[in-house]
């Protein structure tokens, strides 16, 4: 309606701030949408665990991708399954028969360290309780999850460096680890775990 009509006609102005107030709600109901959507997902990620890891659906918590890694362990490199978060990576061992997995470990992502020299596909991934390496099958693979841990830990850094710019222009120690809510997170309360190799 706004295209056929003149900008000189009278209601050219009115249409126009009507448009923008549409596409505001739109874009506010998409967002709602992609929101809850993301919820299920990470709901349903956490129906796969058995047990399944307490406080994985978080209100923050972001699903970006799941798959097999083969995970460097003392004695010898065990195939996990991996699902990445925007501030976790969680993993266990698939399940024989079934579609769940026996769930693991939580890690909270601080770094990410891509290691050519392990069979060209190693990433070292540093976190809080564990650091550890992982290796990709293929360079593809390694490629594509490196690029997505990045990201993730880049996230992280950046909401870090902000709660510590908050802290010092006018917050007061007492809130130095708290997040929106009031609450302690656990990022701010663990520090990243030695490798070993």
């Amino acid at each position: 309606l706004l295209e056929s009509t003149p900008s000189t006609h009278p209601d050219f102005e009115d249409l126009s701030q009507s448009l923008k107030a549409v596409t505001y709600i739109a874009d506010y109901v998409n967002q709602g949408i992609h929101e809850k959507e993301n919820r299920i997902k990470v709901w349903q990620v956490q129906q796969k665990l058995i047990p399944p890891p307490p406080d994985l659906v978080k209100p923050h918590r972001v699903y970006v991708r799941e798959g097999p890694l083969l995970k460097v362990c003392r004695r010898s490199n065990k195939t996990k399954i991996f699902f990445l978060f925007n501030d976790v990576i969680v993993y266990g061992e698939k399940l024989i028969g079934r579609s769940l997995v026996g769930y693991s470990r939580t890690v909270y992502l601080k770094r990410v360290v891509d290691i050519p020299q392990m069979e060209g596909n190693g990433i070292a991934i540093y976190g809080s309780p564990k650091s550890f390496i992982v290796l990709a099958k293929d360079k593809d693979e390694k490629i594509s999850w490196l690029n997505d841990l990045q990201h993730c830990c880049e996230i992280q850094r950046t909401k870090g460096m902000a709660r510590m710019k908050h802290t010092t222009l006018g917050g007061n120690n007492k809130d130095n680890n708290k997040n929106n809510s009031g609450e302690q997170t656990e990022e701010d309360l663990k520090s990243e775990a030695p490798l070993w190799v």
